[in-house]
């Protein structure tokens, strides 16, 4: 069953979507989906990294900053990332051997080295692949932060998590995004300073914007988009303020995915309270931006209901 059918059973049962139950478990320390033995490959792909723009970086560092360098560039046995999540889980502690760099400044060594790469490359396509190449890497330093908050440490910020967050969504890697846009949020990350939207902003018109392309390219597809993350969103964010477009798209999006999860053996009443719910999701788009092009989208549906429902006069 996909996540979208899964979201709007739950609607229909007058439930929540489920984001708060997973940040309660982050919360705890049950931050299961992390799991470093599922990083070998992502390791292997990581160790072929750019050895020009390591070269580069270790030119002007001291003899033990550059064997300390040398170490998260090789990120790849099991040890290795298993004390690297123990250092994220303590910030500034020091390597042994890198009386130079804290654990934190040596990721964003390597952050540095992977965005060389990612500079090289002029295709969007080929930089959302190696992104998805690189980001195993930084699973062991993620886990450790994430624990640290949930053990109660107040984090710091961490241009190494939020750069994460960010490549997660490009990646398309949603739940993985919103876990990190929740801790983000939590402790108030700033955004890299080339993003001149606030976190809210951004990930909920990133994450707007891929759904709406992704339902333009199969309209009416279920599979198009896990619409679930939208209602995740939406939750998120619900108290924030934001900007009216970004919020039409969201609404947009919304509606676009409540009806794309329509089963297709629904009887009458329950199809009604559907499109009912995704017309209201448009209406608001529209209430936001009068250019959110969800008019013909509100007249389709108005003469679909008065069809189901002929006595009613009004829809909405």
């Amino acid at each position: 069953m996909s996540l979208a059918r899964r979201a709007i059973q739950r609607k229909l049962a007058g439930q929540k979507f489920d984001f708060a139950a997973r940040r309660a478990m982050l919360d705890a320390g049950q931050a299961a989906r992390f799991d470093d033995g599922a990083d070998d490959a992502g390791d292997a792909a990581a160790a072929s990294a750019d050895a020009p723009a390591l070269a580069r970086i270790l030119a002007g560092a001291s003899p033990a900053a550059a064997r300390a360098i040398r170490a998260v560039a090789g990120r790849g046995t099991p040890a290795s990332r298993l004390r690297m999540r123990k250092e994220a889980a303590n910030e500034n502690t020091i390597q042994d051997g890198s009386a130079d760099l804290t654990p934190y400044d040596q990721m964003l060594l390597q952050l540095h080295r992977d965005k060389d790469q990612l500079k090289s490359i002029q295709s969007t396509e080929g930089k959302v692949a190696l992104k998805r190449e690189l980001l195993p890497a930084y699973t062991p330093w993620i886990l450790g932060r994430l624990e640290a908050a949930a053990g109660g440490q107040r984090p710091s910020q961490d241009d190494v998590l939020v750069a994460v967050m960010i490549w997660s969504i490009d990646t398309g890697d949603y739940v993985h995004a919103l876990e990190l846009a929740a801790y983000c949020q939590r402790y108030d990350m700033a955004m890299p300073s080339k993003i001149t939207r606030d976190l809210a902003n951004f990930v909920t018109e990133e994450i707007a914007v891929a759904a709406l392309a992704a339902y333009r390219e199969a309209p009416g597809s279920a599979d198009a988009f896990p619409g679930a993350i939208l209602g995740d969103v939406e939750e998120l964010f619900a108290d924030v303020d934001m900007f009216d477009p970004v919020k039409a798209k969201l609404n947009k999006a919304l509606g676009l995915a409540i009806l794309a999860a329509v089963p297709a053996d629904a009887a009458d009443d329950q199809v009604v309270l559907i499109k009912k719910d995704a017309l209201s999701h448009f209406k608001r788009a529209r209430e936001l931006d009068s250019a959110s092009g969800c008019v013909k989208l509100i007249e389709g549906l108005e003469r679909e209901l008065k069809k189901i429902t002929p006595g009613e006069t009004d829809a909405s």
